[in-house]
């Protein structure tokens, strides 16, 4: 079985599709080549705080276009994003965040005010309505940058997938928070190998890195 990365997959249909509608968010449509500028934009900034191959960073959005973004930007930097559902309470936000071992979140300017009185010790602050990057405390004991703005003015875009320091390999952790009745959120990690079809279409030689290319 050939060897591939998720990111991959979006950035071979962005690249074959740049023009043509990645998702739709009421009457907002974001094309594949805006999700993926947008995605660089985010992993650029990301990358200017520090961040190590494989660090957990918390996802804290509402569903729309945003989260994918941040998502994205994960994927192309090798960082493990963790979704984080935003009806949850301020314990078990602290919790999920620690558990994970989280060193940012990524969050919407409307939770600023949560971030900040949740105890996480969060440095960002929210300017606007879209979504900002904050910064929890490093837990290596290297401090990180704390700060904010919208995901569409971090930075110019990325040359492809990054290489060095912060890069994405094959074998990068999956992992998925579920929040049930009782009890806090539990975790589980996965690989690429948890995603059949894609595994599937990668193997088959129909999506390569934009080094291949």
């Amino acid at each position: 079985m050939s060897k591939w990365i998720f990111a991959d997959v979006w950035e071979t249909v962005a690249d074959v599709l740049p023009d043509a509608p990645a998702l739709t968010h009421g009457d907002r449509t974001t094309t594949w080549s805006e999700l993926d500028h947008r995605a660089d934009r985010v992993a650029r900034w990301l990358l200017a705080q520090g961040v190590e191959h494989q660090d957990k960073v918390a996802l804290y959005l509402y569903n729309g276009p945003e989260y994918l973004e941040a998502t994205f930007a994960c994927l192309k930097l090798g960082l493990v994003p963790v979704n984080t559902n935003y009806r949850y309470a301020d314990d078990e936000l602290v919790y999920l965040w620690e558990n994970a071992d989280s060193v940012a979140v990524v969050f919407h300017g409307t939770f600023v005010e949560r971030i900040q009185g949740s105890g996480t010790g969060c440095p960002g602050s929210g300017r606007g309505s879209g979504s900002t990057t904050g910064l929890l405390p490093a837990r290596r004991g290297r401090p990180l940058r704390g700060g904010g703005g919208d995901t569409g003015s971090t930075g110019s875009r990325l040359p492809g997938t990054p290489t060095g320091a912060v890069a994405p390999h094959p074998d990068d952790l999956y992992m998925l928070y579920t929040g049930g009745t009782t009890g806090m959120p539990k975790g589980s990690c996965g690989d690429r190998t948890t995603c059949s079809p894609v595994s599937t279409a990668a193997d088959s030689g129909a999506i390569r890195g934009r080094g291949a290319r």
